[in-house]
């Protein structure tokens, strides 16, 4: 079941609507996509495993440890990054070998030099529905409102509607919520309503621990030699494929210093008041319009040098750009930064959520930290002077200040965590809902911890790994 269709369309993105009483995200709206593809038909594709530590109980973190280890996904790994539609190499020293970008020296007890890789096509929908539609049955304009149980507390049926209020029951032998983290979270707390203790909440921890990435511009790059510092830390591109330079905290330092998770990467671009040579010609290859031909004949000098060092050495070169450091964090998982369901209904007359999110002074203590790092490292090496932001060089900094200055990235996490029992979670380590026989999620809301990467992978790997487990069940 779809709530939305083909593209996207205002009433049925209304229905990510919620009420905050927290930290605001960036538009709650529009930030989840209610259509077939969901979210993937407006992101950009980026692809990247969560690390062994991120798996690990941490005495420094608290509500950490995840009830499987990383090996358990691993071969999961190689699955999700081939319906993706990425390469299988490594994210490290393989796509290094490959591109010929190995480590320009940063100490490996200090930083890990490392790469995100960029779906071709990532678009899961325009990517996969072919194959699909020979196996799958999707209603779609239909809003799931309620389950059914049955004496042994099994989902029997899902009673749902269409946007004109007509309704419908679905029996069903196995019942799968793969929605976005916010409304996995509301469905799981609208159906605590109906059937207390029986809806994974033995723990009193359902929609507690809601997380996303934490960003900020850390601060700026003046280069001795701005080609060194794009080609070494810039986008890479070889065949069909993207790749962008990360630099993470290295387990080590993470556990000397006892902070969190985080990466950083470098953002090439140019002001306001100046066009991207790049941009202009992929807007131009995209509609070859008089107007933009002028536009790309007006940066004929940017693209002339940056179209040579692609053909040359396979990177986006940006002749006098500005270089800025940018970290992507990892947020405690927190019980108190949670979803609630509102007092708001939507067109359904179901409570919208409630969220309340915050994050804690550790993630800007980890910022502060690793920016100081980054930029002896980066300075060391030669790329040129960075100039921090001074709140992150600051003992005195507002730590409630500066938390509102960090953006969001629309990785909701969180709220129905993977547990080894059924006091210390909401599903359990196959995502089966405690205590509900034939309910389980895929959601990125099943994340006991967030690490610094993004969740679309780690998610697909458990994906691969249930559909392995329900396919023997269903035989």
């Amino acid at each position: 079941m779809e709530s939305g269709q083909h593209g996207e369309h205002d009433e049925k993105q209304n229905l990510n609507r919620i009420e905050e009483t927290g930290k605001k995200q960036g538009n709650s709206i529009w930030n989840r996509k209610r259509a077939l593809g969901g979210t993937t038909i407006a992101w950009g594709g980026q692809s990247l495993p969560f690390c062994p530590i991120d798996f690990e109980e941490r005495s420094w973190v608290s509500n950490s440890g995840w009830p499987i280890n990383f090996e358990e996904l691993e071969s999961h790994y190689q699955r999700a990054n081939a319906f993706m539609g990425v390469d299988n190499r490594d994210y490290r020293d393989e796509a290094a070998t490959w591109l010929n970008r190995p480590n320009p020296g940063f100490a490996p007890e200090l930083i890990g030099y490392h790469f995100s890789k960029w779906a071709p096509q990532p678009n899961f929908f325009k990517r996969h529905h072919r194959r699909l539609t020979r196996h799958v049955t999707v209603c779609t304009n239909t809003q799931a409102l309620r389950m059914e149980r049955g004496v042994d507390h099994r989902v029997t049926a899902v009673e749902v509607s269409n946007f004109k209020q007509q309704t419908a029951r679905l029996e069903c032998r196995h019942v799968l919520i793969a929605a976005g983290g916010i409304e996995t979270n509301r469905l799981l707390l609208l159906a605590e309503r109906d059937y207390p203790r029986y809806s994974g909440n033995h723990s009193g921890k359902l929609g507690r621990g809601f997380m996303d990435h934490p960003t900020f511009t850390a601060g700026a790059i003046r280069p001795n030699r701005e080609f060194n510092l794009q080609r070494d830390l810039g986008t890479q591109l070889k065949r069909h494929w993207k790749y962008s330079v990360r630099l993470s905290a290295a387990p080590d330092w993470q556990r000397q210093t006892q902070h969190l998770n985080l990466s950083a990467g470098m953002l090439f671009g140019y002001p306001p008041d100046k066009s991207d040579w790049f941009e202009t010609l992929k807007t131009t290859v995209r509609r070859p319009t008089p107007e933009n031909f002028t536009k790309l004949w007006r940066d004929r000098s940017h693209a002339f040098v940056g179209l040579t060092t692609f053909v040359k050495d396979r990177f986006i070169f940006r002749p006098e750009a500005e270089s800025k450091l940018w970290l992507m964090g990892e947020q405690l998982p927190d019980p108190n930064s949670r979803i609630t369901l509102g007092e708001d209904r939507d067109q359904f007359d179901l409570p919208i959520a409630r969220l309340h999110w915050r994050i804690s002074p550790e993630t800007w203590h980890t910022m502060s930290a690793f920016s100081s790092v980054l930029k002896s490292e980066i300075e060391r090496l030669g790329y040129g002077h960075i100039a921090l932001d001074p709140s992150l060089t600051d003992d005195n900094v507002d730590i409630a200040k500066a938390l509102e200055r960090l953006g969001d990235v629309n990785h909701h996490m969180g709220g129905t965590r993977m547990s080894l029992t059924p006091e210390e979670g909401v599903v359990d380590p196959h995502l089966k809902v405690w205590g509900v026989p034939n309910l389980h999620i895929c959601s990125a809301s099943v994340f006991p911890t967030s690490s610094h990467s993004n969740p679309t992978l780690t998610l697909l790997a458990l994906c691969s790994r249930l559909s392995d487990r329900l396919t023997n069940d269903l035989k």
